[in-house]
């Protein structure tokens, strides 16, 4: 990654995961990276805010105190989300409910508080980590797809909106990211089907042409070049990361 010394990047759901990999990637650039999670603290950050980001009050709180502390976002990484499995005549309204509000309206949220300083700026980068999922679908998990394809949504339009500001809007879309919600997803989906765990993690490789699990810096790194001036063509797409496994 090109060095991006003084770049102010905010990044949600930094504390685990793929959020995680993107926060150290984009310490290690030199940018001030704010780190936002709901409950543990993050590693990689100059400043961490606890944020549960499908609240607007939280939202509208840590954005604030980023401007008045700050001054300018000029990244921005939707990574805050939840997975859960039930087939759809299983899917309670909570499920449903949460995993909305988390995965979209949190993205949203986050979109909204943000947008008007990258305006002021006239620049900036907006990525929001998606899924495989939001391309095609996934059995018994009806909700968590729904939200990934509406993050798909939000992301065309406003990157439609921004086109001529100087900010891009993008998603991307890993395929299984060998992460700890993986292993939390394959025993949400062995209590669904009633089979072994090893047998689902067979199943979930598989699906990648690759026959492997993304790393999650291989999503970190996509994000790196996504808000590199290199890619300042890049707008308004969702990009895979799947081995293959969607061509289009």
């Amino acid at each position: 990654m090109e060095k991006a010394s003084g770049k102010v990047a905010v990044v949600t759901g930094a504390s685990r995961g793929i959020g995680a990999a993107i926060a150290e990637a984009f310490c290690k650039a030199g940018m001030c990276v704010v780190g936002i999670s709901r409950v543990n603290e993050v590693k990689h950050a100059h400043l961490w805010l606890r944020c549960d980001v499908s609240e607007m009050t939280q939202v509208t709180a840590a954005m604030g105190e980023v401007a008045g502390k700050i001054g300018r976002v000029d990244v921005l990484v939707n990574c805050a989300g939840i997975a859960e499995y039930a087939a759809l005549q299983d899917t309670s309204d909570e499920l449903w409910h949460r995993t909305i509000a988390v995965n979209l309206t949190g993205t949203f949220l986050t979109m909204r508080a943000v947008l008007p300083l990258m305006l002021n700026q006239g620049n900036g980068r907006v990525i929001n980590v998606a899924s495989l999922a939001g391309r095609r679908g996934e059995p018994q998990m009806a909700a968590y797809a729904a939200s990934k394809h509406g993050i798909l949504g939000l992301t065309r339009s406003a990157a439609l909106q921004v086109a001529k500001t100087g900010i891009t809007v993008n998603a991307i879309c890993p395929g299984a990211v060998a992460t700890d919600m993986l292993n939390e997803g394959l025993n949400g989906w062995s209590a669904q089907t009633g089979r072994p765990i090893e047998v689902g993690r067979k199943i979930f490789q598989s699906a990648n042409p690759q026959n492997r699990f993304l790393e999650a810096d291989e999503v970190a790194q996509c994000a790196a070049f996504l808000v590199s001036d290199a890619a300042r063509g890049i707008n308004g797409q969702a990009i895979s990361l799947c081995g293959g496994a969607v061509t289009v």
